[in-house]
């Protein structure tokens, strides 16, 4: 069996190669078609497995339908399908009657998905983020979207569906209601959150959302002995963890002004005897900021050291990110950030529903808010999802065979 994966980079090279040992068992070979070559994006392509990648430039072509017929394949996972190119090639897809698959990439409840805007960006961050990608759209993407259009029989509606959303991705704003060529043929997701989520923005019906569990739980050595550990004797703690989702590349701040954040944070810290620990989002691997912030006086750990600092841990503080789930599942308390650039930022349901979450507007306020008395059993058993947590790539890998 032959299944293709599209992206717009190589950054989701991570999601497909935790399923590379259930490729294998079912005989799965697995290529993650990019087009990192139209954004001007340097990259090397990969290979583990069963698993390997092809830029879009090695096909001479921006028709996917080209793509499509010589790769042959028996479905297309996508992890996005919000943007013009993926929207394409799910149009593709429905076009050759070949099965389309949207593979959530993360807690998507973790995110304020609800509201307007997930985040407040100024103008002017608007336009630093709009303009690299201005040649892109105007040299390939476009084209390649309005290709998919027209061989669909193009009518009005679909030249107003690309202003409305591109407007929308410019500005930041969430896209409450997709249109038809980001609906999929199954959709894969973490938690029941992101469930109805799935149902109300993209229209699937209940057979057609299937819910995995997060990989997280399984990429992070979770298991059901560690679930509401959370006592109040590790008020003696001597450390704060804190977890990252890389504002600064996100747009909500500038690189410096995210290092002064986490230094100011360090300082209070340090000033109270605690040891600030940070679990930076993979995609610091290429930059200096981890470095930075351990020359400081911070300590960064790795996936595989996470679980045990929150041990040792007071309380944490996070950002709106999937790992979130952890702490919280541990009953552990968890601070949210309303300070500076923070303080326009919104967090989704996932976090806010959690009883022992906490926002703080002040650096000062931290360690002070938080109660032990709220309990978060509730949250705990709506957010658990399929056991056990190992089989993560089992089941995701069933739902590609259309055996879940």
């Amino acid at each position: 069996m032959k299944i293709l994966g599209f992206d717009s980079w190589l950054g989701g090279f991570r999601n497909y190669k935790r399923l590379n040992e259930e490729f294998e068992k079912s005989n799965i070979e697995f290529k993650l078609v990019h087009i990192s070559s139209w954004s001007g994006l340097e990259y090397k392509e990969k290979t583990y497995g069963n698993i390997s990648t092809r830029d879009i430039s090695k096909y001479k072509t921006i028709d996917f339908e080209k793509v499509l017929r010589q790769e042959n394949p028996d479905a297309v996972v996508l992890l996005s399908v919000d943007v013009f190119a993926h929207k394409s090639m799910i149009r593709t897809c429905k076009r050759l009657n070949i099965r389309v698959i949207h593979l959530f990439h993360g807690i998507m409840t973790a995110l304020s998905v609800d509201e307007k805007v997930a985040y407040s960006k100024s103008f002017f961050a608007k336009v630093r983020f709009a303009l690299p990608r201005v040649v892109k759209y105007i040299r390939f993407i476009v084209p390649n979207y309005f290709i998919s259009v027209i061989k669909d029989g193009f009518k009005l509606r679909d030249l107003k569906s690309f202003f409305t959303t591109g407007s929308k991705m410019f500005s930041g704003k969430n896209i409450h209601k997709a249109e038809e060529d980001s609906r999929c043929n199954l959709c894969i997701v973490f938690n029941k959150l992101d469930g109805e989520y799935a149902k109300v923005k993209y229209s699937y019906t209940d057979e057609e959302i299937k819910v995995v569990g997060c990989p997280d739980l399984y990429e992070f050595n979770f298991n059901t002995t560690l679930i509401n550990t959370f006592s109040s004797n590790v008020n003696s703690a001597d450390k704060v963890l804190y977890l990252d989702s890389v504002p600064y590349l996100r747009g909500i701040m500038r690189y410096e002004d995210n290092y002064q954040y986490l230094k100011s944070i360090y300082e209070i810290l340090r000033d109270k005897n605690l040891q600030l620990v940070v679990k930076l989002h993979p995609e610091h691997k290429s930059t200096n900021f981890g470095e930075r912030l351990k020359n400081l006086g911070i300590i960064i750990v790795d996936k595989d050291e996470m679980i045990g600092v929150i041990q040792e841990s007071r309380y944490v503080i996070s950002e709106a990110t999937s790992i979130f789930q952890i702490p919280a599942l541990m009953g552990w308390p968890v601070y949210l950030s309303q300070v500076a650039q923070f303080g326009s930022q919104n967090y989704g349901k996932m976090i806010k529903n959690y009883e022992r979450s906490f926002y703080f507007k002040d650096f000062n306020d931290l360690g002070y808010l938080h109660d032990s008395v709220y309990d978060p059993s509730r949250w705990i058993q709506e957010n658990t999802g399929p056991l056990p947590f190992d089989e993560f790539p089992k089941r995701v890998v069933e739902c590609f065979l259309g055996n879940c």
